[in-house]
């Protein structure tokens, strides 16, 4: 008797058997169903302390932001402040910031957050006010 079906067989089964086992490999693109889709994260509250200022020649602000990530993955933060303040970007991984204002800065300021998963990402802002105390 011939060894021929045992081997075909033996093909057959590998063959089928490769095919499952490709099939149910996650990816984890999100896209074949078996991997997870990513969800980005989400800024809960962003506060301000104080949110008004009131100084003769500087002062201080820190402002803190909440955000959470429904996968648990890592969050990194970017903070913002435009018209060239002197400390606009702020360091990516900082949370929360002190920002220095002097009497040259008075007025209405707003602060930008980033927030970022390494996919996603989600912004806010707060607005902060700085006033000469008289």
């Amino acid at each position: 008797m011939s060894d021929y079906p045992k081997f075909a067989a033996i093909q057959l089964l590998l063959l089928f058997g490769s095919f499952i086992l490709l099939g149910c490999q996650d990816n984890d693109d999100g896209i074949n169903g078996v991997g997870r889709a990513n969800n980005p994260p989400v800024i809960r509250s962003i506060t301000a302390s104080p949110d008004t200022l009131e100084i003769y020649n500087y002062g201080t602000i820190e402002v803190a932001c909440l955000a959470t990530d429904s996968e648990g993955d890592s969050l990194s933060y970017l903070w913002y402040v435009p018209r060239g303040h002197p400390y606009s970007d702020y360091d990516a991984m900082d949370n929360p910031v002190c920002w220095y204002f002097s009497t040259s800065d008075l007025g209405d300021w707003w602060c930008r957050i980033t927030v970022s998963d390494g996919s996603d990402v989600d912004v806010d802002s707060i607005r902060v006010t700085i006033r000469q105390r008289g």
